[in-house]
C-alpha cells in the first residue's frame, strides 16, 4: 500500500455533522440523520456537489469496510480520486475520525446496513444486522443503532441481505425509514436483483444499484477482468456503479484504471450524482 501514489489534494467538502440535519433520541449513543425544516436532506447536503454534465458515459466507484483495517483505509482515503465514494464500515472503531479523514480530500461517505444473509452462520452480518426473526419495529431499533453510529453520511450501503431481501414487508418497513430521514440507498451484491430496487423505485427513495463487485476474487487478474466487464457496462447503458473493497490489488487497479478514464470518454463521479439514473 506504501507504494501506491496518493492523489493531488482535493478541495475538502463542508464540515459535519450540520446541525439542522440530526436529532438526539433517548438510549441512543450517537445522533440520528433527519430532513431539516426546510427540506434539506442529509443525502444532497453531504453529498459531494456534482457540477458536470448530466450525460455522456459515468460510472461511480464504492469502496466499502472502511475503518476496519488502519492502512488500507487510509490508502483509500487518500490515492484514490475524490469522486470515489467510501462506506464505512459500523462495526469499526473511530467512525467519526474516519469519516472527517475522508471529506477533508473530498471524498462523500456512506455507512454500512448489514442485513442477514441465507447463509449464516457462515456469512454472519453481525449483532446490528437487520433480521427476518425479528419483528418490523425491532428491525427499526437496529437501523436506528446502525444509523447512529456516526453523523456526515448522505446514504446507507447494503451488505449481504440475502435472506432478509426476500421479505418485502420487512423491507418496505426499513426502506421508508430511511426515505423519511433524507438518506440515499445503495443495493449491492445480492441486494441488486432482489426486492429492494423495487421497492426503493415504488416509494420514491433516492437509490443506486450496483453493476458489479470488482474483488470477489481479489487477485490483479480477476479484478482487471471485472474492469474490462465494467467497461461494457457503461458503453452499454452510459451509467454504472461498481463496488469493492480496499484490497492493495483492488486500490492499484483503480487507481491505473481511473486514470484513463479521460482518454476513454468515460466520467467518474460521486455516487450521489447518480441518484435515480439507472433503469
Amino acid at each position: 500500500l506504501r507504494k501506491l501514489p496518493n492523489y493531488p489534494p482535493a478541495k475538502p467538502l463542508g464540515a459535519t455533522p450540520d446541525v439542522r440535519l440530526i436529532e438526539k433520541k433517548e438510549g441512543l449513543t450517537g445522533t440520528l440523520p433527519i430532513i431539516g425544516k426546510e427540506g434539506e436532506t442529509p443525502w444532497e447536503i453531504y453529498g459531494r456537489p456534482y457540477e458536470g454534465e448530466d450525460e455522456g458515459m459515468r460510472v461511480a466507484i464504492v469502496i466499502t469496510g472502511v475503518g476496519l483495517s488502519r492502512a488500507a483505509s487510509m490508502a483509500a482515503i487518500g490515492k484514490l480520486p475524490p469522486q470515489v465514494t467510501l462506506v464505512l464500515n459500523p462495526y469499526a472503531t473511530d467512525l467519526s475520525d474516519w469519516l472527517v479523514r475522508a471529506r477533508l480530500v473530498g471524498h462523500e461517505v456512506m455507512l454500512t446496513l448489514p442485513m442477514e444473509s441465507e447463509r449464516f452462520p457462515i456469512h454472519d452480518a453481525g449483532p446490528y444486522s437487520l433480521d427476518t426473526g425479528l419483528k418490523a419495529e425491532d428491525n427499526i431499533k437496529r437501523l436506528e443503532l446502525v444509523l447512529s453510529q456516526v453523523s456526515g453520511y448522505f446514504g446507507v450501503a447494503t451488505a449481504m441481505g440475502s435472506r432478509f431481501g426476500t421479505s418485502e414487508a420487512l423491507l418496505t418497513s426499513v426502506l421508508g425509514a430511511l426515505k423519511k430521514r433524507g438518506l440515499f440507498f445503495l443495493a449491492t451484491g445480492a441486494q441488486g436483483s432482489l426486492l429492494a430496487p423495487k421497492i426503493a423505485k415504488k416509494i420514491d427513495l433516492p437509490r443506486a444499484v450496483s453493476d458489479l463487485t470488482l474483488d470477489d476474487d481479489p487477485s490483479r487478474g480477476a479484478i482487471e477482468i471485472k474492469l474490462l466487464r465494467l467497461e461494457s457496462i457503461i458503453k452499454e447503458r452510459k451509467i454504472a456503479v461498481a463496488v469493492g473493497r480496499a484490497y492493495p490489488a483492488t486500490l492499484e487497479r483503480l487507481i491505473a484504471w481511473t486514470k484513463k478514464l479521460k482518454e476513454k470518454k468515460i466520467t467518474l463521479v460521486p455516487l450521489s450524482a447518480l441518484a435515480n439514473k439507472q433503469d
